[in-house]
């Protein structure tokens, strides 16, 4: 398989694909040469440096083109089979995981099972139009990609070394946290989330800010950011009806917060891929 020189083969990539139950890879290497990765958005068994392992949602991994590539459903979780994919040359890949120190063919936990998506989204854009200066972009992209797994894979370790109490809260500020990654347009109540963990607000959103450095807040900011990031990439939506599927009833508030976040105003940032 001859991949071009911006790394990225675009029909060779997809977000949030469906499997049915008795979906099933099993191949002795990568058929294209390249490095496959994969970002799970449910349960999933597969083949790891250190066995046949269960990936949950938010786990990822990179296969090297020589490992054995083996994954598939599992019959007992009843929203089958979904994943983010990619197949990526390694001459582009592999040097970005050495720097940021994330191993090949293990499973990564980042806890996000939407991290990737609107990351590879953005990257088969760029390498479906091939325009101008789209490999570095595509670089760029990637390892901004490659570094959010990282840290992802780092805040989720903090728990190890809390407390006991503390741990105990772990579990359910995973789950807390995954909602909002899925539905970052809702509104948030942290009275509301305290009260079901026996909290008060301000004890809840110290634990949250321990385990995910930062508050609850700045990260659904932060979520919304990335929804609206994708929706402004990848569709034709009006700026202000982006503004409302991702939370924000104002969109003139949205257009401020998003160029102070961004840097450029939401019609710029779009120009980047719709020019």
């Amino acid at each position: 398989m001859h991949f071009p020189e911006n790394g990225i083969l675009p029909y060779l990539c997809g977000t949030d694909e469906q499997h049915e139950h008795s979906f099933r890879i099993d191949r002795p290497c990568d058929p294209f040469d390249s490095v496959l990765f994969l970002h799970f958005r449910s349960c999933a068994r597969i083949l790891t440096i250190n066995g046949n392992e269960t990936a949950v949602p938010g786990d990822c991994i990179f296969h090297s083109p020589d490992f054995p590539q083996f994954h598939e459903a599992l019959p007992t979780d009843p929203a089958g089979y979904r994943n983010d994919w990619i197949h990526i040359v390694p001459g582009l890949v592999l040097p970005l995981l050495q720097k940021y120190n994330l191993p090949c063919n293990t499973l990564l936990h980042t806890n996000l099972p939407a991290l990737a998506a609107s990351f590879i989204q953005a990257i088969q854009h760029e390498a479906f139009y091939a325009e101008a200066d789209s490999g570095t972009m595509i670089k760029l992209i990637l390892e901004q990609m490659i570094l959010r797994i990282s840290r992802s894979c780092r805040t989720g370790c903090l728990h190890e070394k809390q407390s006991r109490t503390e741990r105990i809260y772990h579990s359910a500020m995973i789950k807390f946290r995954d909602q909002l990654c899925k539905h970052p347009e809702q509104k948030l109540s942290i009275r509301s989330a305290a009260k079901e963990m026996y909290l008060s607000p301000g004890r809840f959103t110290a634990i949250y800010r321990m385990f995910f450095r930062k508050t609850p807040y700045a990260d659904l900011i932060d979520m919304r950011m990335e929804k609206a990031r994708s929706l402004l990439a990848t569709t034709s939506y009006q700026v202000k009806e982006i503004a409302a599927l991702c939370g924000w009833e104002d969109a003139h508030f949205f257009m401020r917060a998003f160029h102070a976040k961004n840097g450029i105003t939401p019609s710029e940032f779009r120009m980047k891929f719709f020019s």
